[in-house]
């Protein structure tokens, strides 16, 4: 970091706007006890791309195996309870417990007292694991929507990436094993087993019916296999 009173974290995905730094250094500027800030993200056509997230609990683990959709379920994506803020488009800055990983504006005091990321995570979670750290450390985390970012990565996703799925529950349970009790971490791995069974049963089903093609069935079971047999 240098001499430089902080640092910008931004992903080769995101840009900028106009005025976006400059909203988030003057808001650490005003709160001195804020360790990190983060912009609203939109996608590139302009549509809202949650950007502020509670720390991991169970329900969460649930909704990640099976998200929550249709007809009045699907109003649960975006819930609370599955770790998402209300974010107002764009009024009034709110704490939060971490940010998408693509834009954050980092005080350099902050980055002295508890390090960087750690090189125990590599694709997924760091973040989270990083935000973790920071929040025990007595340090806020907030994000300004007055500032906003344009972030590419996932604005589509119409097939089953499979190492990136593999890779992002490899990271969940190393963060969870980090920072939570053990019981957690017990509950969440029967969670994930049980996803495991029904998520491979299913795409059997579909396959059998003629709604899943040979290749997509076994990206989907091994996927699941390798994310079950992690979790034991």
């Amino acid at each position: 970091a240098g001499t430089a009173p902080y640092v910008l974290f931004l992903n080769p995905d995101a840009e900028l706007t106009a005025g976006a730094l400059e909203a988030l250094v003057a808001f650490l500027e005003r709160h001195p006890q804020v360790g990190m800030v983060a912009p609203r993200l939109v996608y590139p056509d302009g549509r809202h791309q949650p950007a502020a997230f509670r720390f991991p609990t169970l329900l969460m683990s649930i909704f990640d195996c099976w998200p929550p959709h249709g007809r009045g379920w699907g109003r649960l994506y975006d819930h609370p309870l599955n770790g998402r803020y209300r974010e107002d488009g764009g009024r009034q800055p709110f704490a939060i417990d971490h940010p998408l990983g693509a834009a954050m504006l980092v005080r350099a005091a902050t980055i002295a007292e508890v390090g960087g990321f750690s090189e125990d995570f590599w694709l997924y979670a760091e973040e989270v694991e990083w935000c973790w750290r920071i929040r025990r450390a007595g340090w806020a985390i907030w994000q300004e929507p007055r500032a906003s970012v344009i972030h590419a990565a996932g604005a589509s996703s119409g097939q089953f990436r499979t190492r990136s799925f593999v890779a992002l529950h490899q990271a969940r349970r190393q963060f969870f094993a980090q920072a939570y009790a053990p019981a957690f971490g017990r509950w969440h791995r029967r969670i994930i087993q049980i996803a495991a069974l029904h998520r491979t049963l299913e795409a059997v089903w579909l396959w059998r019916r003629g709604r899943l093609d040979q290749a997509e069935l076994r990206r989907r079971t091994w996927a699941w296999g390798m994310v079950a047999r992690a979790d034991k």
